[in-house]
């Protein structure tokens, strides 16, 4: 059976797919079949369809109204953007480190913390994406059904990228626990899987 190394191929799409690929056949060996459900997606989605269906069809009528609703979602996703690349600027910083960032290097860590951020970033895009595609269809004045289903592809993407927003925390958390591992095989010390540091 050939195993993928993500770390041999260069950076692009392909190393991306590769990484997302091997994330889950991992995630497989960890929790089984229910690994490959994606529950995020589908609960952002349904969340999505709700808000498409059930929004006041009135709002669609008015552009100024519709103007604003695209536009404070357009804007959330920037704020949520900036907020990500401030923790994003961070873990580049910690990855690049003399030391813990060759021992990550040598561990074949660097590729995974680095897809994670990938994956983060390319929610946020679509996020932002979804939101500027409604709002150009507010100007270009298409029929309500379309207004609607394009606020809840909105909401769907927007949700999803503020529910994979927290893997910022999460890569951090991972980050200073690999610190703590690291800090203790430099002093000699027995180190766990399950050592926070």
């Amino acid at each position: 059976m050939m195993r993928i190394d993500p770390t041999k191929t260069r950076r692009g799409a392909k190393r991306f797919v590769e990484y997302f690929l091997l994330d889950l056949a991992q995630s497989l060996n960890r929790r089984g079949l229910l690994a490959l459900v994606p529950w995020k997606f589908i609960i952002c989605a349904a969340v999505g369809a709700a808000v498409g269906v059930y929004v006041e069809p009135t709002i669609f009528t008015d552009r100024g109204v519709a103007v604003a609703v695209f536009s404070a979602l357009l804007t959330f996703n920037a704020i949520l953007f900036a907020v990500c690349w401030g923790a994003f600027g961070r873990i580049y910083d910690i990855l690049r480190e003399d030391g813990f960032g060759d021992w990550l290097r040598e561990k074949r860590m660097t590729g995974y913390y680095e897809f994670y951020v990938e994956f983060i970033q390319l929610t946020q895009m679509l996020a932002s994406v979804a939101a500027g595609v409604g709002l150009a269809l507010v100007v270009v004045q298409v029929p309500t059904a379309v207004m609607a289903g394009a606020l809840g592809v909105a909401v769907a993407c927007a949700a999803y990228a503020v529910w994979w927003t927290t893997g910022c925390v999460h890569v951090m958390q991972d980050l200073f626990e690999q610190r703590g591992k690291w800090v203790a095989l430099r002093r000699g010390k027995p180190v766990t899987e399950s050592a926070d540091g």
